[in-house]
């Protein structure tokens, strides 16, 4: 995390860690400007939580307002390959298949 990473008393929030993917930060600049860290699992919550989160996803998307980092793009029949893909490289971003 850079030293514009956050503000004085601000917060880092964590999502999107249900892969598994190991991630390390330096905790000195949350320490020098008094920040916190927070963490966040759709998983855990309610389905009413579920279907409005997926509302506001959805529009984010359709709208390009937030724009999904794409590793790689496979044809489906190449499925395999993908999969391999994503074991082995561990790529930062989603594997899609095309059909």
């Amino acid at each position: 995390m850079g030293k514009e990473g956050v503000a004085h008393g601000g917060s880092l929030t964590t999502l999107g860690y249900s892969a598994r993917r190991k991630a390390t930060i330096d905790v000195t600049d949350l320490i020098w400007k008094r920040a916190s860290m927070k963490s966040f699992s759709l998983f855990s919550q309610p389905a009413e939580v579920w279907s409005t989160a997926w509302s506001v996803i959805f529009h984010l998307l359709q709208s390009s307002v937030v724009k999904p980092i794409v590793a790689k793009t496979f044809p489906l029949p190449e499925a395999a390959n993908a999969l391999r893909y994503l074991v082995e490289s561990r790529p930062f971003g989603r594997v899609v298949l095309t059909i």
